[in-house]
């Protein structure tokens, strides 16, 4: 789509809109595959690592905290309530890494809820800690979640795709928890 719109804009005639346009879509579309490269970089390097790099103390529900005041935006426009049930932990782990995670997941959250519906949250220690969302979407068949994890794969293709999701994000999720010897289900 880069390659097509840059040659629109070598077109004779092309009003000053069109140009704004083309140029606008051309650096949406730039922006796209700087992300997906980005992530393919980053998956690359969590697939070679074996352990992890920079480990600290830091509490867990803080940091979820941190990351729902970040993304208030998106969820402030679709008029998304929270409901945050978290128990203060302190954890040792790649905070980084770990941030990482939770702004994919609520972020997944926020895209596929309906406007006005709640997201819950929730932080609790059963030996390790256990950290659930929970949106109110049009949820994933059987099929659906059993290949939420494959690289590039998107359940509801034409939604994800107007959402700008390359089907990435899962896959980088599922390996960094897979390092801090968790599971993402």
């Amino acid at each position: 789509s880069i390659r097509g719109f840059a040659k629109l804009l070598q077109m004779p005639g092309i009003t000053e809109e069109q140009k704004a346009e083309y140029i606008s879509m051309i650096a949406q579309e730039s922006d796209r595959l700087s992300r997906l490269s980005e992530t393919l970089l980053r998956l690359s390097a969590l697939e070679q690592q074996t352990a992890l790099a920079s480990l600290a103390a830091f509490p867990l529900d803080e940091q979820l905290r941190q990351v729902i005041l970040r993304l208030e935006p998106a969820w402030s426009q679709k008029d998304i309530a929270w409901q945050l049930d978290m128990d203060e932990i302190t954890i040792t782990s790649d905070q980084e890494l770990l941030n990482q995670v939770w702004v994919n997941i609520i972020q997944n959250a926020i895209k596929f809820s309906p406007e006005g519906s709640d997201i819950e949250v929730r932080v609790f220690r059963e030996g390790n800690a256990i950290v659930e969302i929970q949106d109110h979407g049009c949820g994933m068949t059987k099929e659906q979640i059993d290949r939420a994890f494959e690289p590039f794969y998107r359940a509801d293709k034409s939604r994800a795709r107007a959402a700008g999701g390359a089907g990435l994000g899962l896959t980088l999720c599922r390996k960094i928890a897979q390092l801090h010897g968790g599971e993402l289900t």
